[in-house]
């Protein structure tokens, strides 16, 4: 291939115009990219450098699911056997699996206990695992303090706790959290915010955070209902009038 050649090619399969301006330097090394077919599955490669670029069109290379592909690939055909997979477990077992081997071999497994349900478990993070399951984190509301109500939430617990009745906060059912359940009217409670729950508001008017939230409504509705539990939901604004929905 001669110079001239050479210079026609690149300019023909180079993406970006020289005499673009970028507003940095990062852009500019963006916008260059080299782009050259491979000759067996016709599919772009993109190269960054000048220099790869030119050894790839030198060497005629094949992209690499082509170089994987049935008899490219030095694998083909063969199998482990059982003696090869026993040996692979005993090195892993000495000296570490892959991700643990430059650390010296695998970390111990320490024992825990659950903190919602006590139940003893080992773990390799000592720190970061406290609960054994995923169940047990939701119940627990993720290790997070159920002091930290909303105003209306208080409000609402304010008078059940004024009208002597019992009640749980963070109820849990099916993974998902309800506000409040009475159990002795095997009744729920939601306390729907304003603006977060996109109240007297259409579908098309909703932002992003107020249709997450309008579908995980639904969701709640419709579990409490298959499960025969009483389902109420009270406003942000008419948390005032809370006797008018919990009967004492």
């Amino acid at each position: 291939m001669n110079y001239e050649n050479k210079k026609e090619f690149a300019t023909k399969n180079i993406t970006h115009d020289i005499n673009q301006n970028f507003c940095k330097k990062e852009c500019n090394d963006i916008g260059k990219m080299w782009i050259k077919n491979c000759p067996t599955c016709d599919v772009k490669q993109s190269y960054k450098s000048k220099r790869s670029f030119w050894n790839a069109n030198k060497l005629n290379s094949i992209c690499r699911s082509c170089k994987n592909k049935g008899t490219n690939n030095p694998f083909y055909g063969k199998k482990h056997t059982t003696e090869h997979k026993n040996k692979l477990s005993t090195i892993q077992k000495k000296e570490g699996s892959f991700r643990y081997k430059q650390f010296g071999g695998n970390p111990k497994k320490i024992d825990k206990i659950c903190k919602k349900c006590s139940f003893k478990f080992k773990t390799v993070y000592s720190n970061k695992s406290v609960y054994c399951c995923y169940k047990c984190a939701l119940k627990d509301n993720f290790g997070f303090s159920f002091n930290k109500m909303t105003k209306p939430e208080i409000e609402v617990e304010k008078y059940l706790k004024d009208s002597n009745i019992e009640y749980k906060y963070n109820y849990e059912l099916c993974g998902k959290l309800y506000d409040f359940y009475i159990p002795s009217n095997n009744t729920l409670i939601e306390v729907d915010g304003v603006y977060w729950h996109g109240k007297n508001k259409k579908l098309n008017e909703l932002n992003k955070t107020q249709l997450k939230n309008h579908k995980n409504d639904k969701i709640k509705t419709r579990l409490a209902k298959k499960h025969g539990y009483n389902l109420i939901r009270i406003w942000e604004d008419e948390v005032k009038n809370v006797s008018k929905y919990i009967r004492r």
